[in-house]
């Protein structure tokens, strides 16, 4: 009898792992969240850039970015023994918007509005452009499986937001490429402009091949009057199990009335100061943030480098995102800000940082400052 449960009980485990098994290939396989693999002319195109070796793309510095069971392991140990308080007590107010803002916009308005982590919406010069759109509530192609984001809501649906220009796209991690948002917002989106290989995500999801322009970096574009260049960044890609087949970048946003810069993801390196050197001085920097720690340090920046980043670059004033709206490393929620306003006032550089939602105009001297993340 006990033989026979036992048998029982093994056969009932071994089927529970096979059907993990078959459901994980199958989802791996098949699931759209996890983009897609380049066809023969994305692959050819990839293979003509100088930092693209044996399938991946590179770094221009030797860059860490595979990561073993040991790292993996070891990251794992670190978070349970974690005190750090890596969410807000309470949900994070954000500022609601009205579509009704967008109405009868003049061309001169400079406008740019945080949305929450790395999505920022800027109108210039007539024309609005979105970066790293994400709206969903958090980044994992599993919802759930990473933590949800800190504030209820968005401070505006994707129903609601004005037609688009421009989706600006860094790279395909889910933080920064979400499907969901991408579908909802193709109705209202003119033109998508992204780094080699993220193509492919984007048409296998049924946004329309013409809508869509991919560079390398050093390469630009002109949309309009808008001139949009794609510059190195530090960092990784790949939103399925094959890592760094994609590229990720930096962008610099040059318009009639003002350049701004943004960063993507990236951790601190030379190439900061050579995008300085050929494209500086900003009237705005977008920077990397947060989601930092000791073990990734290559590829995700410590607050006070990305305050000598945003130095390096040559801008008037910084705005960090990529915090204040998922736990995605270790430390407190609000430390990216903390120690990034103590180190700007120790360099002499202007900082903003509004709520999210809150929007900052560049042709007035009134700029968001509230310490709103210690309230």
């Amino acid at each position: 009898m006990i033989k026979k449960g036992l048998k029982m009980i093994a056969s009932i485990t071994g089927g529970l792992i096979l059907f993990t098994a078959i459901s994980g290939i199958v989802f791996v396989n098949f699931s759209p969240e996890l983009g897609a693999k380049p066809n023969k002319k994305q692959t050819e195109d990839r293979a003509k850039t100088s930092h693209y070796k044996e399938g991946k793309f590179l770094n221009q510095e030797p860059t860490k970015t595979n990561f073993s069971l040991k790292d993996t392991w070891n990251f794992f140990k670190k978070k349970m023994a974690n005190k750090a308080i890596v969410e807000p007590k309470n949900e994070i107010e954000v500022v609601k918007l009205s579509k009704n803002m967008f109405k009868n916009t003049p061309d001169s308005l400079q406008r740019i509005t945080w949305l929450g982590h790395s999505t920022t919406l800027i109108e210039i010069d007539g024309k609005t452009i979105i970066t790293d759109p994400m709206f969903s509530s958090s980044p994992s192609p599993i919802p759930g499986v990473v933590g949800k984001r800190f504030s209820k809501e968005m401070p505006i649906t994707i129903e609601d937001l004005p037609e688009i220009d421009i989706v600006l796209i860094s790279h395909d991690h889910y933080d920064h490429l979400d499907r969901k948002t991408i579908k909802e917002l193709d109705r209202k989106t003119k033109k998508y402009i992204m780094p080699l290989g993220v193509d492919a995500h984007l048409t296998k999801w049924g946004i329309n091949p013409n809508k869509i322009e991919v560079l390398d970096w050093s390469q630009s574009t002109l949309y309009a009057n808008i001139k949009f260049s794609c510059t190195p960044g530090q960092h990784f890609s790949g939103c399925g199990l094959k890592s760094c087949n994609t590229l990720w970048c930096s962008w610099v946003i040059q318009a009639p009335s003002a350049k701004l810069f943004f960063s993507g993801d990236s951790g601190y390196g030379p190439h900061f100061k050579t995008i300085g050197k050929q494209y500086g001085p900003f009237d705005l920097a977008l920077i990397e943030c947060g989601q930092y720690d000791e073990s990734f340090s290559q590829i995700h920046m410590m607050p006070e480098e990305s305050v000598q980043a945003a130095i390096d670059i040559k801008t008037k004033l910084m705005l960090p995102i990529h915090w204040g709206s998922f736990a995605l490393s270790l430390h407190d929620w609000n430390d990216p800000v903390i120690r990034a306003k103590k180190a700007a006032n120790s360099l002499d550089l202007e900082l903003t940082t509004p709520r999210i939602g809150e929007s900052i105009y560049l042709n007035t001297a009134k700029l968001p400052k509230d310490i709103w993340w210690l309230n």
